[in-house]
């Protein structure tokens, strides 16, 4: 699932994106999500997930976005203060 978009594919979509490279914006949905993850998939190959409805799949790709979010600030401030040391 594309956390920043709420695209969910299936295996064999993903599977088919990361043999042309494209999939480095998708993360594996957790164990315990699977089931609602096939159930939103509904035996097609892809669709989108309401990042603001209140599911558990939309709640994980949200926290999951946040992480995200929080590691970009921490590398910039650690590139900051890097460039600042250096002089």
């Amino acid at each position: 699932m594309d956390t920043s978009t709420g695209h969910l594919i299936n295996k064999e979509k993903w599977d088919e994106l990361k043999s042309k490279g494209q999939a480095e914006n998708y993360s594996p949905v957790p164990e315990p999500l699977k089931d609602e993850a096939t159930k939103a998939l509904n035996g097609k190959s892809e669709t989108m997930i309401d990042l603001k409805g209140s599911s558990n799949l939309a709640q994980w790709a949200i926290d999951e976005q946040k992480k995200k979010d929080k590691a970009k600030v921490k590398r910039k401030a650690q590139k900051q203060s890097r460039k600042a040391n250096r002089k």
